[in-house]
């Protein structure tokens, strides 16, 4: 498919390397309540949309397997999660996986009736295609990713954490900034540079295909619903 003209004159840049960065945004000035009175508006206390240099596709990938937190995430999320163990289970061409955290291990010594799943938990819901629901125990954060300009090297994500209620402290107002936040610096400063040499590793054409193992269950299930969705052999 070829890519739409937006100038009579194009320049290519040539090879674009992307930096990883720690990104923040100053939010103090926006109202809580950005549509006065409404509660489900003023409840989305942090949205984000940007443009993704690599195809929506990856972006999802990126939520369907957990081994890699060890390693990419080393400095933010290796601390709170497992990352090479989770719970998979399909519904239709949706399907969850569950993450179990690391403070899960405290209620070995706790009576199992005492057990609390969503606190000691991250649920990742692949709601089929384009969509990533994670719940994260006082929380949720919504994805939704879409192609862009007709490219396979381009698309774009919005991105909403959504809470129980609008903050009215500011130490709430702190606690929520400071999850969002771990959210960009993970997406923003690890996640979206990798899947940036990745797409260009793959636009090369030297890799012919991909194999995924036995450990990436919610990989093989996603890849096979769009193989479905496409009409195209399974």
């Amino acid at each position: 498919m070829l890519r739409p003209r937006r100038f009579e004159q194009e320049v290519d840049p040539g090879p674009v390397q992307i930096q990883a960065r720690k990104v923040a945004f100053d939010a103090t000035d926006i109202p809580l309540d950005w549509i006065p009175g409404h509660p489900v508006a003023s409840d989305v206390v942090s949205l984000l949309n940007v443009v993704l240099p690599a195809a929506e596709r990856w972006f999802v990938d990126t939520f369907n397997e957990g081994y890699h937190v060890g390693f990419l995430h080393r400095d933010s999320l290796r601390d709170i999660l497992h990352g090479n163990v989770t719970d998979f289970e399909a519904f239709g061409l949706n399907h969850r996986l569950t993450f179990p955290r690391r403070k899960l291990e405290r209620l070995k010594a706790e009576p199992e009736d005492k057990w609390d799943l969503m606190w000691n938990t991250t649920l990742v819901y692949s709601l089929f295609p384009n969509t990533v629901l994670l719940v994260q125990g006082d929380h949720v954060e919504l994805a939704r990713v879409f192609p862009r300009e007709e490219r396979a090297d381009r698309s774009v994500m919005d991105l909403g954490l959504y809470v129980p209620k609008a903050p009215s402290t500011e130490e709430e107002r702190i606690h929520w900034d400071k999850n969002m936040q771990l959210v960009l610096d993970v997406v923003t400063g690890e996640d979206f540079p990798t899947g940036r040499s990745i797409q260009i590793g793959l636009t090369s054409g030297a890799q012919t295909h991909t194999v995924y193992g036995r450990n990436e269950p919610a990989m093989i299930h996603y890849h096979q619903s769009m193989r479905t969705a496409l009409g195209l052999r399974v």
